[in-house]
């Protein structure tokens, strides 16, 4: 490592602080680090712990830090388009570089001093990869000699050959500073850099609109005048051809602009997906989610098509309105008025409209999700003259609400022609009475202008109104994504060696107490439990008398209402919710539990690590043996790798309860396993070998089971 490399880079222990002093350069930071925060020691920051110091001091300063490597030939790609980051620069990840952003081929570091210094990519590449250097080299030389052939030492030859044969080693690994999904608006807007390409689009289009004004006043210059002026013509067709690139560059700055408004979005309703309340999931039905899920990508495209359309429709409506004003042209200024004013109400009348019908349709998607589900019980219980009397009901309901809505939206698409009406109306006196012909050039170029304006900000504005709606029926999930669950002390995320021989229990509850929302009567009542480590406690009890409460609570998907739940002696705030699901792993009831579109190995590495080594395919494979699934991977043509999922190799009841259960023992660092009803659909044999191996493998575990 150079000396300058060395004076810039932060020690292990101070790294929190490189990150903190990051993301408030970046102004993503929305909380500050608390003082006096514990740093574990450098021999327990090795590998994996790590990852969960970083992340949990993400947590706490509320941004988002996502790990990332590269392969080798990719590293300097990963280092010019990684900024904001954390980059380890050696090998046992003791120091780090703080790279606040790229300028040219340098990047901007800021230094433990709160000092910044410029250091070539190829630098900070040749120590960050320094090591697959040397062995590329040796490599090389190796080949070369074995084959009689000389290169020269740095030739691009060289260079690309030894890319090759360590194309596959995976390099040091930077972290990535970014504002987390649930940041404010205003932060998240400044994390997706919306405003320079929002600005390109709209200065492209001022200076394209300011070249077909030009262009027109070229060509009229010398056609009104009574001559054809070659010099002006060529003005006109220069200032035309200017509007080619600017176009071009104004669809360029378009794309950006909405790829990373739709990223921004995405993000926000994954994280409000993921947050929602589940109960309110429940008690909406799956049709009703399905059509949040459609109307989700409706409201992007209207969103983004709509907002753009309505922006660019705006700018051509005020140069229009500047040419009339410039020309004189009083009365047609007069007419668009009337025009906006009267398509504002428009649009009121039309949204109420819509609103209305967009519910329909949303009922119409739930009623036909709830139907075919239950559509054995409708044919059994229900005459079949009789069948489709509720959905004839709300289908001609729907029809007459859609009816209004398109009528409602029938002068939105008219305006633009009313008024073109009106200024052809207007313009009659001028042309009777023998008005100049400059005047009545530049009133009737403002009013064709003005008239395409309108219409794009006609069509814009209306589907605005319909993204607006749609959002309305998004609320639930906007809102969810606003919020977060309780960081912690990033310091409890690496716990000590000998966490479960102390004298604490694993997990206690103490007089809990849980009462769901709308009901009288508690689902769990002073309940209380000390689970140790090594224990093996077996939860026997009739339907309905708040095992799977229980359990919820153990893994804190719940809150209880009245007492304490606690792990390793610590509440949910103080050790934080990602910290208490690593160490207390639940296996929910089978329709609470899923196998996700993916391999195999991916389902069963979900709550260890992904992408795995190896080593990690290996140990997966061997608990699945274990628990009499080795017949099924030995079907499978790609092993573990095989994709499996609604779209893949089908998995039968007891094989996907025992997928489900080899993902609870996989997750090393689970402390306690909360298995509830993972037996019930297993034979008396495959019973027997998944008990024995669940207590062979489990720290502590809780089984859930009916007497």
């Amino acid at each position: 490592m150079t000396d300058a490399l060395e004076r810039a880079s932060w020690p292990i222990e101070r790294v929190h602080e490189a990150m903190a002093a990051l993301a408030s350069r970046a102004g993503l930071a929305q909380d500050p680090l608390p003082h006096g925060i514990v740093v574990p020691s450098r021999a327990r920051l090795v590998g994996r712990a790590v990852d969960r110091w970083l992340e949990r001091v993400a947590d706490v300063l509320r941004i988002d830090a996502e790990s990332v490597d590269a392969r080798y030939p990719e590293t300097a790609r990963m280092l010019a388009s990684v900024a904001p980051a954390i980059v380890s620069i050696d090998e046992h990840e003791h120091r780090w570089l703080a790279v606040i952003r790229r300028e040219g081929d340098r990047l901007r570091v800021l230094l433990p001093d709160d000092e910044t210094r410029t250091f070539h990519i190829e630098e900070v590449r040749a120590r960050v990869a320094g090591e697959f250097d040397a062995l590329g080299d040796q490599l090389v030389d190796g080949l070369l000699e074995s084959a009689n052939v000389t290169a020269r030492s740095g030739s691009r030859a060289r260079r690309a050959l030894r890319d090759r044969l360590v194309a596959h080693a995976h390099v040091r690994r930077a972290f990535m500073i970014r504002a987390h999904p649930s940041a404010p608006l205003r932060t998240l807007v400044r994390d997706a850099r919306l405003v320079a390409p929002l600005v390109s689009l709209l200065l492209a289009h001022v200076l394209g609109s300011i070249a077909l004004v030009l262009a027109w006043v070229a060509l009229g210059s010398g056609v009104l005048g009574g001559r054809v002026d070659p010099g002006w013509l060529t003005a006109a067709a220069l200032l035309a051809l200017t509007r080619v690139p600017l176009r071009a560059a104004a669809a360029t700055a378009q794309g950006r602009f909405a790829i990373r408004c739709a990223r921004l979005l995405k993000q926000r309703l994954l994280w409000g997906a993921l947050r929602i309340d589940r109960d309110a999931i429940r008690r909406e039905g799956a049709g009703q989610l399905l059509a949040r899920v459609l109307e989700s990508e409706a409201v992007e495209s209207l969103a983004l098509d709509g907002g753009v359309a309505s922006a660019l429709a705006l700018v051509e409506l005020a140069v229009a309105a500047v040419v009339l004003a410039l020309g004189g042209a009083y009365p047609l200024l007069a007419a668009m008025g009337v025009v906006i004013v009267v398509g504002a109400v428009a649009i009121g009348r039309f949204v109420r409209r819509r609103r209305a019908w967009i519910d329909a349709r949303i009922g119409l998607t739930h009623d036909l999700v709830e139907h075919m589900v239950g559509h054995r019980t409708r044919l059994a219980q229900e005459p079949s003259d009789r069948w489709h009397e509720e959905e004839d009901v709300a289908l001609g309901a729907a029809m007459s609400l859609a009816r209004s809505s398109d009528a409602a939206e029938l002068p939105l698409r008219v305006l633009s022609r009313a008024y073109l009406v009106l200024a052809i109306a207007a313009l009659a006196h001028p042309f009777i009475v023998g008005a100049s012909q400059t005047s009545l050039a530049v009133a009737v170029f403002g009013a064709l202008l003005a008239q395409r304006a309108l219409a794009a900000l006609g069509s814009g504005v209306e589907q605005l109104a319909r993204a607006a709606i749609g959002a309305d029926r998004l609320a639930v999930l906007l809102r969810a994504g606003e919020t977060r669950g309780a960081p912690g002390d990033p310091s409890l995320a690496i716990a000590p060696e000998n966490v479960d021989g102390a004298d604490v229990a694993t997990l206690e509850v103490r007089g809990a107490t849980l009462r769901y929302e709308g009901r009288l009567e508690p689902a769990l009542q002073h309940a209380t439990l000390r689970i140790a480590a090594n224990d093996r406690i077996l939860c026997v009890g009739p339907s309905g008398g708040g095992k799977s409460t229980l359990a919820q609570l153990l893994a804190a998907v719940r809150r209880p209402s009245a007492g304490l739940v606690l792990c390793h002696g610590l509440d949910t705030k103080t050790l934080g919710e990602d910290e208490w699901r690593r160490r207390v792993a639940l296996v929910p009831q089978f329709h609470d539990n899923h196998v996700f579109a993916g391999t195999l190995g991916f389902n069963l590495l979900l709550g260890d690590r992904w992408p795995a080594t190896g080593a990690d395919l290996a140990r997966a494979e061997e608990v699945c043996r274990a628990l009499g699934l080795g017949s099924l991977i030995d079907r499978m043509p790609a092993g573990l790798m095989q994709q499996v999922g609604d779209s893949g190799w089908q998995l039968s009841h007891g094989e996907r309860s025992r997928v489900f259960l080899a993902r609870a023992l996989l997750a090393q660092s689970a402390r306690v396993l909360v298995l509830d009803e993972s037996f019930g659909a297993l034979d008396p044999e495959t019973l027997e070998h998944c008990v024995h191996a669940t207590l062979e493998r489990a720290p502590a575990v809780m089984v859930i089971a009916h007497p």
